[in-house]
């Protein structure tokens, strides 16, 4: 289940600063609200049309900690506007799948969108 404060960032000094409670995860004074999924009629317009895809961040070779950190931040805020928080790969699956997919250069943005179903609604 995704987080959101509005929109999903990643403070990449750990989570040893944050205190987790039931429904509100609090770091560096954000606080980020568990979230379901929404209905069509409560996304903004033009959500859910074809042209708007994942377009993860392109893996250059960079460190793969790093990239997986942009990777991950960009596909929860993607998953939030399209209404699907509620269904999200944690942190481990998301990084479990790009190192599956990578060496057989995948394009990792369609890889995901099929291993968590996402179709057109």
């Amino acid at each position: 289940m995704a987080t959101r404060s509005h929109r999903s960032t990643i403070n990449h000094s750990g989570l040893s600063h944050c205190n987790f409670k039931i429904a509100v995860i609090s770091c560096d004074k954000k606080h980020y609200h568990f979230m379901g999924n929404q209905g069509n009629e409560s996304l903004r317009v033009g959500a859910l049309e074809a042209s708007k895809t994942m377009q993860l961040p392109v893996f250059d070779n960079m460190d793969i900690e790093t990239y997986l950190a942009k990777a991950y931040e960009h596909y929860l805020n993607k998953m939030i506007d399209i209404g699907l928080a509620g269904v999200t790969l944690s942190y481990g699956n998301f990084e479990y799948i790009f190192k599956i997919y990578r060496p057989r250069k995948s394009i990792l943005s369609v890889d995901l969108k099929l291993c968590i179903g996402i179709e057109k609604r």
